[in-house]
């Protein structure tokens, strides 16, 4: 009489341990799939999120504008006014240092609103320290001021990346100003 055994060949395992693997390495490629595209997805939203921050930052205080200038293309310098004042009030620079999208505020001082200057040019005032308005994400910023048209071209390219070679995002705008005249007194 034979008797027979109860068991697995070497094969048999084998075969199994092989296509446990082949499953096992096709599920995680499907989540880490899904993990990359879910960061990919994040970074993007963050990207997005940051230039909804400095377009509406801008945005804004263009609207109040009494001047509007750029040095470089690189920094936009604006003077500001209560909408129910018709004197400019303050001073803003906005520039990217360590590309970081930094705002600088300094109060106007009669000197410069009598000489028409900035306060870079006024030994009587300082832009004191920045404010920083975004992660360093910034690749760079350009602007354009049209001034028979009334119209700051905003270019400002933005990374998640750490080496800041090439842009993810790239904020695009035009924004008109009203730019109020002091001499009319609008």
């Amino acid at each position: 009489m034979e008797q027979q055994e109860n068991g697995f060949t070497l094969i048999e395992v084998l075969i199994v341990v092989s296509i446990l693997g082949i499953l096992g390495t096709a599920i995680t490629n499907m989540f880490l799939a899904g993990w990359e595209s879910s960061q990919y997805n994040q970074q993007q939203l963050s990207l997005k999120t940051e230039e909804r921050v400095i377009l509406n930052r801008l945005k804004q205080e263009l609207i109040r504008s009494r001047e509007v200038d750029t040095k470089d293309g690189s920094e936009l310098l604006i003077k500001i006014t209560n909408d129910s004042d018709k004197v400019p009030e303050k001073c803003l620079k906005y520039n990217v240092e360590d590309h970081i999208f930094k705002m600088w505020q300094t109060d106007v001082t009669s000197y410069t609103e009598q000489e028409g200057k900035w306060p870079d040019t006024d030994p009587n005032s300082s832009w004191g320290s920045a404010i920083e308005l975004t992660q360093d994400i910034v690749v760079a910023a350009n602007y354009v001021y049209q001034p028979d048209e009334n119209i700051v071209q905003i270019d400002i390219s933005l990374t998640g990346d750490d080496d800041f070679s090439e842009a993810d995002y790239r904020i695009q705008e035009q924004v008109f100003l009203r730019l109020l005249d002091l001499k009319r007194g609008d």
